[in-house]
């Protein structure tokens, strides 16, 4: 048999509000600006929650870890 079991009663979890720990900053950046975080992760979170909004980001490897541009 298999180890997976169907189960009942276990309810939805809400979505998550919000748009993470960058949400707040994308919202107000504006073409040109840029932003430096010293985690690659933090470079993937910024570049797709660009994206969410319809915003063209760019990032490049600097002296302290990477600056995000959004250039649209």
């Amino acid at each position: 048999m298999s180890d997976i079991s169907i189960e009942k009663g276990f309810p939805i979890p809400e979505l998550r509000s919000g748009w993470g720990k960058f949400g707040s900053i994308i919202r107000e950046m504006e073409v040109g600006d840029s932003v430096l975080v010293t985690k690659q992760g933090d470079v993937c979170n910024l570049q797709q929650q660009g994206r969410r909004l319809g915003l063209v980001m760019l990032s490049r490897k600097v002296d302290g870890g990477w600056r995000v541009w959004r250039i649209e």
